[in-house]
């Protein structure tokens, strides 16, 4: 590089000859490489080739003023900090030197020239260039040693950036399988205080991992304090604990629980992993099972029964018949047979009215009917429906069988009883579809369903004001369901009764087979694909929830 080229570069701008002479002069006496331009296009293209550490500018020339350069040289980021000064032989103006400061203008000097002012303001903007140009060395010289710095930095902070990203990667990996497991788990040290635990567990305690860190797990899971003891014996015998189906109650709803304690050690460390898994869909659907099984084992018992019973009371009820006959008609056959035996068949008549031989025949003939009733319905229970189905409105069909059952409730009811008349509260979702369905059988299982309600409630004392009542519910459910729910204000039952109360002969009334809730539940499972349940509290009332398919579902 030439001592010219190293020095700084001036620009001097004027379309007067002389006026250019003259700065190269004053100019001339320092150490800068001075390049004039007669126009203001010569001094945009000089500006684009070099690099000035200052632009003295004249304000008043042809086709293109000074304050028109200083305004491009201004919104251009490349020449936007030049220092420029403008040179006017204008009278001084307040005015026109706002506006070349507003251009971008540094100073003013007016002519007819100074020497010494000139070469004074000039001595300063070539000082501060030289300042920034050697901060710009002393800048780039520092960043080429920071950069080879960096750059083993770099190196080194990336190898242990990928080991780090390894061991993160394992441990997200990690994380997701354990955060992704159905189950709640929790891990514990020795003192049964909290280290860690994934989200199903957090869900359920409503806590964070962070927040529950160091916690007691009695104060986190207040539910889970039985576990403590299971949580030491694992970690003291270093062996595994399991509890199975263990009833919890958590935020006042009752789920089975299945436990898994796991010890281990971690630097020199004992603690415990529990594993919890919610387990009360599968008892239910394992008691479901087994209800079902019952049931068809069930209606083959009753359907061998009912065929064993049926010829025999045929005969009972046919021959009970004929009996009647023969002894109480004045039949011509009865009276000369009466005759032949030597009695008189109005005198029979008269000993077996006052011996109760009528009644008795009566109650025999009563008897025989209901036996032939209750061989009926082991029949219905046993026999698998293939009636008609059709695609029905279950609004109407609920309603339908509400309004056979208040009316029978009516007929039968005492007419001076408080409690004849029962309060019908009914939450129907609007534009329900229709369902295909047997109408018939479906009205005759709500029908069973509102008379047990009924018989509960009529064995329940009530207190003043309030009445006996029935809240029905019509809804879709998931899984392309329509939801039934049924309930009562009665007496309620217990939970050993509401287990077996959909089981064929089971009842707790008198006088009854204790069929009409087992044929119920055949209809909805069997005959429909649908699912039959009972919830009951003692003392509140009982709820039937009936789901029903929306769609046809094959056999």
């Amino acid at each position: 590089m030439t001592k010219d080229a190293a020095l700084p570069k001036i620009l001097i701008v004027d379309d007067i000859p002389e006026n250019l002479f003259v700065l190269e002069k004053i100019l001339g006496k320092l150490e800068v490489n001075i390049i004039s331009a007669s126009s203001g296009n010569e001094a945009l293209a000089h500006v684009l080739d070099h690099d000035f550490a200052l632009i003295i500018l004249d304000i008043q020339m042809p086709e293109m003023d000074g304050y028109e350069v200083a305004e491009i040289l201004k919104f251009d980021e490349a020449t936007a900090n030049i220092p420029i000064i403008f040179v006017t032989a204008i009278d001084r103006d307040t005015t026109k030197e706002m506006k070349g400061y507003d251009t971008g203008a540094v100073d003013f000097i007016f002519k007819p020239l100074n020497k010494f002012i000139l070469l004074s303001k000039v001595k300063v903007f070539l000082e501060l260039y030289k300042i920034k140009t050697g901060l710009e060395q002393m800048v780039m010289e520092r960043t080429l040693e920071l950069n080879k710095i960096n750059k083993s930095l770099i190196e080194q902070i990336e190898k242990n950036a990928e080991a780090a990203r390894e061991i993160e990667k394992g441990r997200a990996y990690l994380s997701k399988v354990i955060n992704t497991i159905s189950s709640c788990l929790i891990s514990v040290d020795d003192k049964g205080c909290i280290t860690d635990m994934n989200i199903q567990a957090q869900k359920i305690s409503g806590i964070s991992a962070m927040e529950a860190k160091g916690e007691p797990v009695s104060k986190i899971f207040p539910f889970y304090v039985m576990l403590m003891k299971n949580v030491k014996q694992a970690i003291e015998s270093d062996a595994p604990v399991e509890k199975s189906r263990t009833p919890v109650y958590i935020k006042g709803k009752l789920v089975i629980n299945n436990f898994f304690i796991y010890p281990f050690s971690f630097n020199d460390n004992m603690g415990a992993v529990i594993r919890v898994d919610d387990v009360t869909e599968r008892v239910k659907m394992d008691e479901i099972v087994i209800q079902s099984e019952k049931m068809l084992s069930m209606g083959g018992i009753a359907a061998g029964m009912a065929q064993e019973m049926n010829n025999p009371l045929a005969g009972i009820i046919q021959n009970i018949q004929v009996i009647r006959n023969r002894i109480q008609k004045k039949l011509p056959a009865n009276e000369s047979t009466a005759v032949e035996c030597g009695i008189s068949f109005d005198a029979m008549g008269n000993y077996l009215e006052k011996r109760g031989i009528f009644k008795m025949i009566d109650a025999v003939h009563q008897s025989g009917k209901k036996a032939a009733c209750i061989v009926e319905d082991m029949l219905n229970f046993s026999r698998k429906s293939e009636g008609y189905v059709s695609d029905e409105e279950i609004v109407v069909l609920v309603d339908k069988s509400v309004k056979i059952a208040l009316n029978d409730h009516m007929i039968n009811s005492d007419t001076n009883s408080s409690f004849t008349s029962i309060e019908i509260n009914r939450n129907y979702q609007e534009n329900l579809p229709r369902i295909p369905c047997q109408a018939g059988k479906i009205q005759q299982v709500i029908l069973n369903i509102l008379k047990n309600g009924i018989q509960a409630m009529e064995t329940k004392s009530y207190e003043d004001g309030d009445k006996k009542r029935f809240d029905i519910t019509i809804r879709t459910a998931p899984n392309d369901m329509i939801c039934i729910l049924i309930s009562d204000n009665g007496h309620g039952m217990s939970e050993t009764i509401s287990k077996k109360i959909f089981e064929p002969f089971f009842t707790t009334k008198k006088n009854c087979t204790g069929l009409g809730l087992s044929i119920a539940y055949f209809i909805i499972t069997e005959d429909h694909k649908g699912y039959l349940s009972v919830s009951s509290d003692q003392n509140k009332g009982t709820t039937f929830t009936i789901r029903l398919p929306m769609k046809k579902v094959s056999s």
